[in-house]
């Protein structure tokens, strides 16, 4: 979900030619392909944060990460 809302946001202000650019239907396409880049990047590791979220969260609890 974090992904996905990360590409949506990306892509927000983004107009233009092309498949993606210009019509009504453009929300409606562009929501298909941000999924299919965030169900893609999830799919090979993530982004690579979740280890220092991890450590933070783990931090804020006083704990360390073993």
């Amino acid at each position: 979900m974090f992904l996905s809302n990360m590409f949506q946001q990306m892509f927000t202000s983004m107009d233009g030619d092309g498949p993606f650019g210009g019509s009504g239907s453009l929300k409606i396409w562009r929501s298909f392909m941000t999924d299919q880049y965030a169900k893609a990047f999830a799919k090979t590791g993530g982004i690579g944060i979740a280890p220092k979220v991890y450590d933070a969260l783990l931090k804020q609890q006083g704990l360390s990460a073993s």
